[in-house]
């Protein structure tokens, strides 16, 4: 039988290891008890091993998270279980409005010093929901999933905070005589005015929806939702050089991500989210999806526990 096993554990690995680096700068910016937790994260994973046509594919079906805001570990976890939420949302939104438009906006707010950002972060909210009350755009937004990201520059040290949204539109958004369009130059100049400041760069951008091939609607949504910040603007190195991780950038993203809603859904969204009685996918208390598998499907193997071996820097399975 050949191991399809490899790819999934060397990302874990990967992971494993940048959070490691992480807990190092955390202990270098006083904050000993979190380094210690994302230290010990996922020390320990359960996985089950199944027969897919001769591959052995391992299936992770238990790991011990410490849910740190910028542990690269849970930050995949939380990735996988806000997709395992949005996806059945947005395939409900599908079936109830199967001719609605969608498109990917981006809206920005400019560069600002850490200090700054947290103020940044409450005017984009703020910008974004003012606007949604406004007849115009009530008459042309059917719902969105907003999301934070705020990047880096490590040269200067400033934030770039924006927000990625999702917006399904009303079924006659484009027909003229209906009035319901909205150009860019119409929601750069109310963005501008909500958020205070005059913006320049703002993206509109219709998304495609196929019911064969490639979904280009569901890769939109992958991107709108993966991450609030880039693990880039973390770390350096590699896996055989090691993995460094910037305590200042570390310190900075903390101060204006902790306790931020990064994530909501409105419309047609948050109403198809309490149709399904799905969590809320920014809360992070809700359980981690681990990967699904259905065993009827494939030959259960056996069950594994990793370790993870310091001296190796790696996962080994326990014997």
């Amino acid at each position: 039988m050949r191991h399809n096993r490899r790819n999934k554990i060397d990302r874990l690995t990967q992971n494993k290891r940048r959070s490691l680096a992480l807990s190092l700068a955390l202990d270098q910016i006083g904050e000993a008890k979190a380094a210690h937790n994302v230290g010990y994260c996922q020390t320990r994973l359960d996985t089950d091993v199944f027969d897919v046509g001769g591959i052995a594919e391992e299936i992770v079906t238990g790991r011990y998270s410490c849910k740190h805001l910028l542990c690269p570990q849970c930050q995949a976890a939380r990735a996988a279980r806000n997709l395992a939420v949005l996806v059945p949302i947005l395939d409900h939104v599908r079936k109830t409005e199967p001719n609605a438009p969608f498109q990917h906006w981006t809206l920005t707010f400019g560069a600002t010093t850490p200090g700054e950002t947290g103020q940044a972060l409450g005017a984009i909210s703020k910008g974004w929901t003012q606007p949604m009350r406004n007849s115009a755009y009530r008459a042309a937004v059917l719902g969105s999933i907003r999301c934070l990201e705020v990047t880096r520059n490590d040269v200067t040290g400033l934030l770039h905070a924006h927000a990625h949204c999702l917006v399904a539109l009303h079924p006659r958004y484009y027909a003229k005589e209906a009035g319901r369009y909205v150009t860019a130059d119409q929601l750069r100049a109310d963005w501008s005015r909500k958020v205070g400041r005059p913006v320049s760069q703002i993206h509109m951008g219709a998304i495609g929806a196929r019911d064969d091939g490639p979904d280009g609607l569901r890769q939109a949504l992958v991107e709108v939702a993966k991450y609030a910040f880039k693990p880039t603007d973390l770390y350096s190195g590699d896996d055989n050089a090691g993995w460094r991780c910037n305590p200042e950038a570390v310190r900075s993203l903390l101060g204006v991500l902790r306790r931020r809603r990064k994530m909501s859904l409105s419309g047609v969204f948050y109403e198809a989210r309490q149709q399904l009685k799905l969590p809320d996918p920014d809360d992070d208390g809700s359980p981690d999806f681990d990967d699904i598998h259905d065993p009827r499907l494939a030959p259960f193997i056996t069950a594994l526990v990793r370790i993870w071996d310091e001296p190796r820097c790696d996962y080994r399975v326990l014997a």
